[in-house]
């Protein structure tokens, strides 16, 4: 897989950066995005090692110099930080598998603290200015996907015809570390995407095609949304494809499903990230306030 590998390191690190990454590809199938970070997140480290006069093979690196490193990057979000260390963890731990080192010296490394931001997402009435947004057959099928199934953004455009069912109720859904799993389609969605298949035909193949009959590609997806949200007039609400995402689970969260239904939804491996959409906002925490059971039953008193 070709990466765009800084000139500080040298062939040799080059050549075994690639052989990880081919690694991470072919045997772990991790995403494309993943790979293209852990070869940013690598070279980066390789590349301040040349800067620092530092030596860079990793047999020779050690605590020490990781924890220097760390310090280098001090600037960095927390999230960005620990994503680099754990880069540089994944690698080593191949190397040891492979029998080039006999350790890890990022393995027990401190690191901040992560930070659990919550992107912006659109309420169901912005998310109904979105719906009502969409024009075309291609439009609509793309936006009632993303509301409607918590779709990422590759799962989306990775769909086949054959992923979805016959009678048109589930989608087939190869999500990441090719986990697959089925998503019920509600039944507006079903129809909208009945009135896609009028148009597209039901050759087999891609489901979501662009204008040319091939597989919508990220850029057109992001073309078609970024118009759909200046047609609903929320351009200034910096909203994301991923929104859409965070969209979904948020009102499935508010329309009480629980957090094992929501986790196998998103296809997420781990219950500990579903558990970010359990926020809500500060009305909805204070109505749960006032339904507690103790206010309901009258009278009350200052006394302790």
């Amino acid at each position: 897989m070709e990466t765009n590998i800084t000139k500080s390191v040298s062939v040799r690190q080059t050549a075994a950066l690639q052989s990880y990454l081919h690694y991470l590809m072919s045997f772990r199938r991790a995403s494309p995005n993943t790979i293209k970070a852990y070869a940013h997140d690598i070279a980066a480290f390789l590349t301040w090692c040349a800067q620092s006069g530092v030596p860079a093979e990793p047999n020779h690196i050690t605590k020490a110099i990781l924890f220097r490193y760390l310090s280098s990057i001090s600037h960095l979000s927390p999230n960005t930080a620990r994503r680099r260390v754990h880069a540089i963890s994944s690698w080593f731990q191949y190397l040891i598998d492979s029998g080039e080192i006999g350790g890890n010296p990022a393995r027990g490394l401190p690191l901040p603290k992560r930070e659990r931001s919550l992107p912006r997402y659109p309420t169901p009435d912005q998310s109904r200015m979105l719906l009502a947004a969409a024009r075309s057959p291609l439009e609509r099928a793309v936006i009632w996907l993303l509301l409607t199934t918590g779709l990422r953004r590759a799962e989306l455009i990775g769909l086949d015809l054959d992923d979805l069912r016959s009678d048109g109720s589930e989608l087939l859904v190869l999500g990441k570390g090719h986990r697959e799993r089925t998503v019920p389609l509600p039944h507006q969605t079903q129809q909208v995407l009945a009135s896609y298949l009028e148009a597209r035909g039901r050759d087999p193949g891609p489901l979501i095609l662009n204008r040319a009959g091939n597989r919508l590609g990220p850029t057109s997806l992001r073309r078609i949304f970024q118009r759909l949200v200046r047609r609903a007039g929320l351009q200034d609400e910096g909203f994301t494809l991923h929104s859409m995402r965070h969209a979904y689970a948020t009102m499935l969260v508010k329309a009480g499903a629980d957090l094992g239904t929501i986790r196998d939804l998103l296809g997420h491996s781990d219950i500990s990230v579903t558990s970010i959409y359990l926020h809500s906002d500060l009305r909805s925490k204070r109505d749960g306030v006032e339904l507690l059971p103790i206010l309901q039953m009258g009278g009350g008193s200052d006394d302790v």
